[in-house]
């Protein structure tokens, strides 16, 4: 998806988070600006029950009631394409409401280390079993999402990055992220 398809979702305080960060500033005095590396966001680790259909697949994070599938060591990087003229990042996870849960998808969430915000598109779905979802980040950082659907909740912590993390791995981290991206995810 082209940047240009973002700008639907920039309203109210995800709009302001935006802005701000576009201007370099903050809504909070003296916050620090967001730690980008991979060792400094307590990122979720994979667990749980196995969800009912093996969707999504390994690695997860579940509760018995939702599921949500992770990137692997906790890691988003988000291609260009990903990324719209105003710097939202989107990535897609693949979520699963188990059998006791009835309801639409809602996901939101905020940045753990500044002050950005997290917004999900989830339409289409229906209201259980298998929920696609694009997830839309206010820029690079350490991220708290929430799944909730008909009283059941999920929340995950994950790093935001986009393809300039590879250059900051180590040819090991490097090796384990890039096997996981397809060709010419990150060109160059």
């Amino acid at each position: 998806m082209s940047g240009a398809g973002h700008g639907c979702l920039l309203d109210g305080q995800f709009k302001d988070a935006v802005i701000k960060r576009l201007r370099g500033g903050s809504s909070t005095a003296g916050s620090a600006q967001p730690s980008l590396a991979l060792n400094a966001c307590p990122v979720t680790p994979p667990g749980g029950p196995r969800p009912p259909t093996g969707l999504p697949p390994a690695p997860y994070a579940g509760n018995g009631q939702l599921w949500v599938g992770l990137w692997p060591h906790g890691l988003v990087v988000v291609p260009p394409d990903d990324i719209s003229r105003r710097g939202v990042l989107r990535m897609k996870f693949m979520w699963y409401r188990g059998s006791s849960v009835h309801g639409v998808l809602h996901i939101n969430g905020s940045q753990l280390d500044a002050d950005g915000l997290v917004r999900g598109r989830t339409a289409g779905y229906g209201l259980t079993g298998f929920n696609a979802s694009s997830i839309f980040f206010s820029g690079q950082g350490c991220y708290r999402v929430t799944g909730s659907a008909g009283g059941a909740s999920l929340s995950f912590v994950t790093l935001v990055r986009t393809c300039s993390v590879l250059h900051e791995l180590s040819p090991r981290q490097r090796k384990a992220i890039s096997k996981n991206l397809a060709k010419n995810w990150c060109p160059g």
